[in-house]
């Protein structure tokens, strides 16, 4: 498997022919709202040309459901996959098109190309939050 930081907490796994985003935050959303936060580690613009085929929220926060990053993956002609817990579910169901949202609660398992995503309690500010962990190429990892 190979993993990419995105910057923030995000990461990219490539993994058995499958691209997985992870919590990708590819602006400076956040600054609007607490100019405190402002990003500290430029966006390398290449990554938001990447057509994943899962894409996995963690929970509710602007630097983990970014809109402004979601909107150059969710797009009329895009064909992926979003696991979203609960309090974010219903904000990336707006962006439509062909994507399956599916909504990833605590103990939810998805599969998809022979890699098994598993949702788990994550104690977070958001009471929805999960953890996950993916199983591929006949290891674990915890997210």
């Amino acid at each position: 498997m190979k993993i990419t930081w995105l910057g923030q907490a995000g990461l990219m796994l490539e993994t058995g022919g499958k691209t997985i985003l992870i919590d990708p935050y590819l602006s400076d959303n956040v600054k609007n709202f607490e100019p405190k936060n402002y990003r500290r580690v430029p966006v390398d613009e290449r990554f938001l040309a990447i057509k994943p085929d899962v894409i996995v929220i963690t929970h509710n926060h602007l630097d983990h459901l970014d809109k402004e990053t979601l909107k150059y993956y969710l797009t009329d002609e895009a064909s992926c996959s979003v696991l979203c817990p609960n309090g974010g579910w219903q904000e990336v169901r707006k962006f439509g098109g062909k994507s399956n949202y599916v909504l990833f609660n605590t103990g939810t398992t998805w599969t998809e190309g022979g890699i098994v995503f598993r949702a788990v309690k994550a104690e977070h500010s958001d009471p929805f939050a999960i953890g996950v962990i993916i199983t591929a190429e006949g290891k674990n990892y915890y997210i």
